[in-house]
């Protein structure tokens, strides 16, 4: 049998490592593609939007004016009995028209304030009743799951972050199998029993967030972060995450069997009862964690370099030899490691 050449060995670890960036490119033109169909049909949805509302704006000065009639013909009829009265009288004088002008100057800066405070009611009610609607909305289509309602919700959800709301309580939404799920930040949020499987999650942000029994199966998560949320009960098998990072949160029951935690930060977390079967967490970042099971832990596919305290490595080892750590002192120690 004829052993393969140095030259041939190198020139196909180069054609392994072309394959590989030309996948990477591959992918990252996907999904430029995909935000550039993104933008222009938000683009066209606006021009769409902007002309509907200037008509709905125009109608609606119609009907203003048509239900004011009645006053506006009265001010016109006061208006010219006192023009009449006026010049009938001579008063039409150079004193007249000085006083007229200061009373008139007078009377735009009252109206530019009394505007600015009655727009900035206006808008201010106007703002609240378009939340409380887009809630509603929301609420009416939660439980409802088609690829049509699952994007409709997405929007509703972009249109409420735009005017400030963060906070959105409405548990049980279902976003499943959506291509891409991005651009989306929840704060003090009630989203319980939340199902975003079978979809691609990107830039989003969850704070203070209440997120029992979320449902990531068979996702892919990237420039994802959680702070300081309930995360009890999470369903994460079969996962990839990338550039993800979890800080304060509690896994307590959840599940990350066959998962690419590659290199996911995971800081100060409770991994109470959490199962971890076949899953790759490879330099994963799990400093300041508490209720470690290491019986659990070794059920992983691949935990080298994983970065914990020394109490975890001591345990782990004694368990498996096999399992390399980087060099070095942790200075962060885990409370509580369940052997």
């Amino acid at each position: 049998m004829n052993t393969p050449s140095f030259t041939s060995i190198q020139i196909e670890k180069i054609k392994s490592l072309i394959r590989k960036k030309s996948h990477s490119i591959k992918g990252y033109f996907e999904t430029l593609n995909s935000d550039i169909k993104y933008a222009l049909n938000a683009l066209i949805q606006l021009k769409k939007e902007c002309k509907k509302k200037s008509f709905e704006e125009i109608e609606s000065f119609n009907r203003t004016i048509l239900s004011m009639r009645n006053i506006v013909f009265i001010f016109s009829a006061y208006a010219i009995a006192i023009i009449v009265i006026t010049f009938k009288t001579n008063n039409y004088s150079n004193e007249f028209l000085a006083n007229f002008l200061v009373n008139a100057n007078s009377s735009i800066l009252d109206f530019l304030i009394l505007g600015i405070i009655l727009y900035y009611f206006e808008h201010k009610r106007q703002n609240k009743e378009a939340v409380k609607e887009l809630l509603e909305d929301l609420e009416n289509l939660a439980k409802h799951s088609s690829a049509e309602l699952n994007i409709m919700k997405i929007k509703i959800i972009r249109q409420l972050n735009s005017k400030g709301v963060f906070n959105i309580n409405v548990q049980r939404i279902e976003l499943n199998k959506l291509s891409t799920i991005k651009y989306l930040s929840f704060k003090n949020a009630d989203l319980k029993s939340l199902n975003m499987s079978e979809s691609y999650i990107r830039d989003c942000s969850f704070v203070d967030c209440e997120i029992q029994a979320l449902n990531i199966n068979d996702n892919r998560l990237k420039n994802v972060k959680f702070t300081r949320c309930n995360l009890k009960n999470l369903k994460a098998t079969n996962t990839k995450f990338q550039n993800v990072e979890f800080e304060e949160c509690n896994f307590s029951g959840g599940f990350f069997n066959n998962s690419n935690l590659k290199s996911c930060i995971m800081k100060n977390c409770d991994f109470k009862d959490v199962t971890y079967e076949k899953a790759v967490l490879s330099s994963a970042n799990i400093l300041g964690a508490k209720n470690i099971n290491t019986h659990r832990m070794i059920e992983a596919e691949n935990l080298d370099y994983i970065k914990c305290s020394d109490e975890i490595k001591i345990a782990l080892k004694e368990k498996n030899a096999d399992f390399k750590f980087a060099r070095g002192k942790t200075e962060v120690r885990e409370s509580n490691p369940t052997q």
